[in-house]
């Protein structure tokens, strides 16, 4: 399955790779305390989609470098 930031927030935590791609751009989010909540609010959703909600803490550079990331794992 390709990865991408258009991938939904469970599914890239469900995979091992997608998740350290995501821990190694966004260790601030991923190890937030909160995660749990956020997935269970968000995790239907598209990474891109749900960055929108982050506050900037997923900033549109961050998400280009993620995507990048993302699609090498194929």
């Amino acid at each position: 399955m390709p990865y991408s930031i258009e991938s939904t927030v469970r599914e890239l935590l469900e995979n091992e790779a997608a998740t350290a791609v995501l821990q190694r751009h966004l260790p601030h989010v991923v190890s937030d305390p909160l995660l749990g909540l956020a997935i269970a609010l968000a995790g239907a959703m598209p990474l891109a989609t749900a960055a929108r909600y982050s506050g900037g803490r997923v900033t549109d550079e961050a998400l280009r470098k993620i995507d990048k990331a993302l699609k090498k794992l194929g």
